[in-house]
């Protein structure tokens, strides 16, 4: 999957626009209408596949391509048409399609439909389309499809699709059922047990070659080029408008705090909260009797514990919250008591209530003196929002209208500047001691996320409260070599570096072949004459290796007992030579856990597989036919027109 689509799955839209944006899979159906059926003359556009009887055009393949892109950019994804193509979309766009013609059309053989109440169910228990309350909300439902560009048919379609491959292809992936015997093996591996020795031979232990004259290093040079070269670079210009742009500016006034004092009337009112512990029993003589017990002094947890119950507690509540949680009654006696009286039984939901007051906090009204501090602090924190999303928006506008850089600078009044030309990591090729600015990533980023080509500004996200900064490429600087009078000595350390790797490398060479005739490590290297690590011995179970166990522990898992092997170091700075000795095979037959972990292993392994296997076998039934020249108009028209503007 990619990358970009991992990411996208962060974004504001909600979970729904998530799945019809993310995944590329039935939605694609209700974006580019794959069936043909709002058209009777049918779909438009070159046939890149045919499914059955359904016909898949480039046309509804490159609407979901544009709406993909397009969304993704929307919110904050600086995707380009040549990133989406280069990472695999349209073969996976293509795939998907497919996919869910095929699972439609086997549907329609086989009689398996969706009934409209599973799919009336699915939308209303999405959270994208509740209310505060949890609860099913028209207006938010169509806010949301709205806002992914689909209609609600669509959805419905998109939806029903969804739980027919849900049926078809996880059902059938499901079973987990694992013999022992065939278990047993794979459970046993962590229990292997190899031991034997290794050395590292070091491009340090082997002899430098004589000086190089400037030809040989030209030639090194010229060969090696690209390991030279200085990556792309652009000179960035940004302005930042942090999360405090406007805190300076956004000061509440005298008027504006006395209104919201008068508007928070009820919070700075003077009220009263009490700490209840309440127990509720179904029958009404019951509740007497515990009534009566807490009245002659038994505590409440004690008289529910007796009873099998469990007491509950309302911590520190007004009696408005007392009565959302229970009710009027059962609020208003207990608020009428005096702190440590018993009050009940009061009908309550669920039989009748038996309350406690444990402590009783009487909280003064504040005036408005005593609120500015706190109403000054909201204020301001509301205007700098407010601000902040208001030259956002300005500058946004002024994206979608054309204007320059420097036009939106100076609508906006912003201080532009520019930095020196960087590589994507930041850091200034040129100068010795530079070093990324964490401060300017997000910048960073965004000018490297669009077409170098471009001359349009971009807003990027700089903070969590609503901060960002406005950027554009000022100039571009191509990849180049570095000259190579300006790094010789770099050059000729690379080059002597490079010789001496080759000798190491041979001297492991010979190390092996000596040691495959019978000789010990230790004696080999002696009677060779090779420099290295003296030999070390090992003793290692496959449970236990770790990255930090080296490639030469790795090694030694692939390798046959009595054999000797050689491998590079993954830092480059030599060869490690391995000989194993000797392998003990682990018998995990008895230990359950292993045996657990494995079938788990196992069966995730195989239901993949199974879904797989079904899948192909489903194409086959309804036929399943590419047009692959036309996939590849369709990839070669994408390059060269991108996405549409929408």
């Amino acid at each position: 999957m990619l990358g970009f689509f991992r990411s996208f799955a962060k974004s504001r839209g909600g979970l729904i626009v998530v799945f019809l944006l993310l995944g590329l899979i039935a939605v694609a159906f209700a974006l580019g209408d794959v069936t043909g059926l709002s058209n009777p003359a049918g779909p438009k556009g070159a046939v890149v596949a045919t499914v059955g009887k359904q016909k898949i055009t480039d046309t509804q393949v490159r609407e979901v391509i544009d709406r993909f892109i397009t969304q993704a950019r929307r919110n904050g994804q600086n995707i380009t048409m040549e990133q989406f193509l280069a990472q695999g979309g349209l073969d996976l766009a293509v795939n998907e399609l497919i996919k869910s013609a095929a699972l439609e059309e086997f549907g329609n053989d086989t009689g398996i439909r969706v009934d409209n109440s599973v799919v009336d169910a699915q939308i209303a228990n999405t959270p994208a389309f509740q209310g505060v309350d949890g609860k099913f909300n028209q207006d938010q439902f169509n806010r949301v499809i709205a806002d992914a560009r689909i209609s609600a048919s669509a959805l419905r379609d998109d939806f029903a699709r969804e739980r027919l491959e849900t049926w078809l292809l996880d059902s059938p992936a499901s079973g987990n059922f694992m013999p022992a015997k065939f278990v047993a093996p794979y459970a046993a591996l962590p229990l292997q047990r190899r031991t034997g020795e290794f050395t590292m031979l070091r491009w340090q232990d082997a002899a430098f070659p004589g000086e190089p004259d400037d030809k040989t290093l030209a030639a090194y040079y010229n060969a090696n080029r690209a390991a030279y070269m200085i990556p792309q670079r652009r000179v960035i210009r940004y302005a930042m408008v942090p999360k405090d742009y406007f805190a300076t500016r956004a000061a509440p006034t005298e008027a504006e705090i006395a209104d919201a004092y008068r508007k928070s009337a009820d919070r700075f009112a003077a009220t009263e909260k009490r700490t209840i512990r309440q127990l509720v029993i179904l029958d009404q003589a019951g509740a007497n009797s515990a009534a009566a017990e807490a009245k002659a002094g038994k505590s409440i947890t004690d008289i529910a514990k007796a009873r099998g119950l469990e007491p509950r507690v309302f911590d520190a509540v007004d009696k408005a919250t007392l009565t959302k949680a229970s009710s009027a009654e059962v609020a208003n006696a207990a608020f009428a008591a005096a702190q440590g009286g018993v009050v009940g039984p009061v009908r309550a939901q669920g039989g009748y209530a038996v309350l406690q007051v444990e402590t009783v906090e009487k909280i003064p009204a504040k005036t408005l003196d005593q609120a500015r501090a706190e109403l000054t602090s909201e204020l301001t924190t509301a205007k700098t929002i407010q601000s902040l999303a208001a030259l956002r928006q300005s500058i946004e506008d002024g994206i979608g209208n054309g204007q320059t850089f420097d036009q939106l600078m100076q609508a906006a009044k912003l201080t532009p500047q520019q930095t020196a030309a960087i590589t994507a990591a930041g850091i200034n090729p040129d100068d010795p001691n530079s070093k990324p600015d964490p401060a300017l990533a997000p910048v960073v980023q965004g000018a490297f996320g669009i077409d170098p080509d471009s001359q349009d500004p971009v807003i990027v996200p700089i903070d969590q409260e609503g901060g960002f900064a406005v950027a554009a490429i000022s100039r571009v600087v191509q990849p180049a070599a570095r000259p190579m009078a300006s790094i010789r000595k770099q050059v000729r350390d690379d080059y002597l570096k490079s010789e001496a790797m080759k000798v190491v490398r041979a001297n492991a060479e010979k190390l092996v072949g000596e040691m495959k005739k019978g000789t010990p490590m230790a004696q080999a290297m002696a009677k060779l004459g090779i420099r290295g690590v003296p030999p070390k011995a090992f003793d290692v179970k496959f449970g236990d290796l770790t990255p930090q166990a080296g490639p030469q522990a790795q090694l030694a898992f692939s390798m046959p007992a009595k054999s000797a092997k050689w491998v590079q170091s993954p830092d480059r700075q030599g060869y490690f030579v391995v000989y194993v000795a000797t392998i003990q095979e682990g018998d995990a037959r008895g230990n359950a856990q292993l045996m657990a972990g494995a079938t788990t292993a196992l069966s995730r392994t195989t239901a993949a597989e199974r879904r797989e296997s079904f899948l192909e076998a489903i194409k086959r039934h309804v036929g399943v036919t590419r047009n692959e020249a036309a996939i590849g108009t369709l990839r070669a028209n994408l390059l060269q027109t991108g996405i549409a503007t929408r």
